[in-house]
């Protein structure tokens, strides 16, 4: 039974749906026909009326009331609900009455990031196969129409489509693969909350509440917007959180899947800091301190922008950073890039499947090994060689060459020939007669043959800190 970290939200951000009150009753566009509401915990329910009228909600034999506040803002919460993949209709009545037809109850999950996460399935190698096998209608989506605004806004723009071969071509594809890889194990409705926007920085969706909170990190991005010194950067800070993340709060769901980071790899900044504290702000925005959060580590790309050749390798660096929170998992692409495309489209299934199966051990309570390879140090070897140590190393495989350097105490990384010795990797080379460093996959493109016997691959790594 899925570990469900969801809790009472136990308030409503003040202000109405659509900027003022308005006398008939409405709800927001996440609560619309198709919907799929999170199970296993008390459900939110929410939108405007008229100041002072009463609200009566039903649900699956549930009746609720409430009283729409001086702003014209109701809620209410209704009782804990089994998975359902029965349509249900939902009745809110007032001075009008607002049915809601066919919504399902399962688990859901926000897909967010920019282009990798955005990417349509239309767009994907084997398109046209993967669609017309698409028909799940128990999976559904709701895309979240993009905009920017400098304040928080109530509500967002946008419907919820079921999975099928008509409509499929348009579901973020990543975020189809990872809920038709969960879905062949949980046998339950599973509602995607597609908010992805290509080419967009991690300040765009930052919680304005960072600064408000004392985040060094964020105040410096605020004063370099201000001040003109952005580095080229398009997106207001909290920009594309006031519209299209913090609409979302009030409901409950299971977790987030985040892709993202291309942006930010030239101007790399803050970037290990600033992505920490938006998990902690979304978190707290959701009410669920624990709430499941699964990012994607960039795959290999040959950025031709980037004269060091490391930018990329930084900046997975920096993403792996968040692994110090709780709750959290990365997966690791770097055998899944195309080495100059940004938006590699052979394999996003793969990406999706090492999604769900993060998901389905650490939030669904599932057996087996999820993770590749770990680095765990290294130790000096006998010869010119050095010990590299790993976790998660059962089965520890080379599937060609390359990946790993070495470098003395002159700083300079030379290529490194590299054996399994039991979960242990020897690399050595002639051309350093004293190894004190060793890297491995550390260029924007690289080599990366090691992998574990559960078939994931390394992380790449750095043991120094030079």
């Amino acid at each position: 039974m899925a570990r469900l970290y969801c809790f009472l939200i136990i308030m409503l951000s003040a202000g109405p749906l659509g900027g003022r009150a308005a006398a008939a009753v409405r709800l927001p566009a996440l609560l619309s026909d198709g919907a799929v509401l999170q199970r296993g915990c008390p459900i939110p329910l929410w939108g405007t009326a008229a100041a002072g009228e009463k609200i009566t909600v039903t649900f699956h034999g549930q009746r609720k009331e409430a009283e729409a506040d001086g702003s014209g803002l109701w809620r209410v919460v209704l009782e804990p609900e089994a998975a359902s993949d029965m349509p249900s209709e939902l009745i809110v009545s007032g001075e009008n009455i607002v049915r809601v037809a066919d919504i399902l109850v399962g688990d859901v999950w926000l897909c967010a990031g920019q282009s990798n996460m955005q990417l349509e399935l239309k767009k994907i190698r084997d398109a046209a196969k993967e669609i017309a096998a698409a028909n799940h209608p128990s999976i559904r989506q709701f895309a979240i129409a993009r905009k920017v605004s400098d304040e928080p806004l109530q509500d967002v723009s946008g419907t919820w489509k079921p999975c099928t071969p008509a409509t499929a071509g348009e579901f973020s594809a990543v975020a189809y693969f990872f809920a038709r890889s969960l879905q062949e194990h949980i046998r339950v409705p599973v509602g995607l909350i597609n908010c992805a926007w290509g080419g967009t920085t991690i300040e765009g969706w930052l919680d304005g509440a960072s600064g408000r909170l004392g985040s060094a990190a964020y105040t410096r991005v605020v004063t370099r917007w201000n001040t003109g010194a952005q580095d080229g950067r398009k997106f207001t800070p909290s920009g594309i959180h006031n519209a299209m993340v913090k609409p979302l709060y009030p409901a409950a769901i299971l977790g987030v899947v985040w892709y993202q980071g291309e942006s930010n790899a030239r101007q790399l900044g803050e970037y290990a800091e600033l992505f920490v504290e938006m998990i902690n702000r979304w978190r707290e925005g959701f009410r669920q301190p624990r709430l499941p959060f699964y990012f994607v580590q960039l795959p290999g790309y040959n950025n031709k922008e980037d004269n060091t050749g490391m930018a990329w390798a930084r900046l997975r660096e920096a993403q792996a950073t968040a692994l110090a929170l709780p709750a959290t998992s990365m997966v690791v692409t770097i055998d899944l890039g195309e080495h100059d495309r940004i938006h590699p489209v052979k394999n996003k299934q793969m990406i999706g499947w090492r999604l769900a199966a993060q998901a389905l051990v650490k939030t669904y309570g599932a057996q087996g090994e999820v993770s590749g390879p770990v680095f765990d140090g290294i130790e000096a070897e006998e010869g010119q060689g050095l010990r590299v140590k790993f976790t998660h190393a059962t089965g520890l495989v080379l599937n060609g060459r390359g990946g790993f350097e070495v470098a003395g105490d002159d700083r300079i990384f030379h290529p490194a020939e590299a054996k399994v010795s039991g979960s242990d990797v020897i690399v050595t080379t002639r051309a350093v007669k004293k190894p004190l460093a060793v890297r491995y996959a550390w260029q924007n493109s690289p080599s990366a043959p090691l992998f574990n016997a559960a078939g994931f691959p390394a992380a790449p790594f750095r043991s120094d800190a030079w």
